[in-house]
């Protein structure tokens, strides 16, 4: 019997997986079924969804959730530090990466700007700013189709 919601997740998610190989269901519903339940019980870690929620589909392929693209991807396409699921895949990563230093040109321009007693162009530049923060760690500005495509290219 589960004593908290981790163990719960865990017990229901094998009962699941035993539930969906027993009758042959086709992997795309299990994999379907299995973001539902992650979606519905995966444990929190400081109010955001584990990073680490993972399960092994039909075809024996171990699968983890992306946090930025809000599925689950194959772990061949995910970032793993000495074994552990980081939580992102390499594409959705990659764009991070490339917003992160937009940011930082951004920042830094505002600073040239301001040096250069421009204000009108520093507050232009500052609201830019805000926005690009503010979407930087936002899943529904990532694409899983057109930020795979970008990282294949």
């Amino acid at each position: 019997m589960a004593t908290n919601k981790s163990q719960l997740h865990n017990e229901v998610v094998s009962k699941v997986q035993e539930f969906c190989e027993s009758n042959k269901m086709k992997a795309q519903t299990t994999t379907a079924l299995m973001e539902l339940l992650s979606s519905l019980l995966a444990p929190k870690k400081g109010g955001a969804t584990s990073q680490n929620a993972s399960y092994t589909d039909a075809n024996g392929t171990v699968m983890h959730y992306c946090r930025f693209h809000q599925q689950f991807e194959p772990e061949s396409d995910m970032v793993l530090s000495q074994g552990k699921n980081k939580g992102y895949c390499k594409a959705s990563i990659s764009i991070w990466n490339k917003r992160n230093s937009a940011i930082k040109a951004k920042e830094a321009s505002i600073a040239q700007f301001i040096i250069a007693s421009d204000i009108e162009a520093a507050k232009s530049a500052s609201i830019e700013l805000q926005d690009m923060k503010a979407n930087l760690n936002e899943p529904s500005t990532y694409d899983y189709d057109s930020d795979w495509n970008a990282f294949r290219a």
